[in-house]
């Protein structure tokens, strides 16, 4: 898929987040956009990079990570510069785009197998799926 079509689709899908804390247990139902952007913000956060963009709070915030996401300037920053010629820069869309990847293949192992993928939680009779949302950071698992 090519990095708008991976935004439109990340921003009509929902997630589940879970906070699993003992005695604190809840959950929310936000945009798949809304968490790639938190995770791509995480991970450069972690790595002490400068001028992360952030959704401002609004009722839609799929819309929101939209704007910060299509924006052409922030899609093509470089994140970390390529280190060999037949390399290309790690940019904000090839990590945006590598995230999604990752929520894919864990759709898919867990479509695959009752036992579901590496730190994934299936809920109820329906067997609802969510995971831990450090395990769909490439740079971070």
């Amino acid at each position: 898929m090519n990095y708008k079509t991976v935004l439109k689709r990340a921003q009509r899908e929902p997630v589940i987040l879970f906070d699993t804390e003992q005695g604190n247990e809840r959950a929310w139902m936000v945009p798949q956009l809304s968490l790639i952007l938190d995770l791509l913000n995480y991970w450069a956060f972690t790595e002490n990079l400068a001028d992360i963009r952030y959704a401002a709070p609004h009722p839609d915030g799929a819309a929101k990570a939209l704007e910060i996401l299509e924006d052409p300037v922030y899609a093509n920053r470089v994140l970390e510069a390529k280190i060999a010629e037949d390399e290309k820069d790690f940019t904000v869309s090839r990590m945006v785009t590598q995230i999604c990847g990752k929520i894919l293949q864990r759709m898919t192992k867990d479509s695959e197998r009752d036992e579901g993928a590496r730190g994934m939680i299936t809920l109820g009779r329906t067997g609802i799926s969510g995971w831990d949302w450090l395990e769909l950071n490439n740079k971070l698992a």
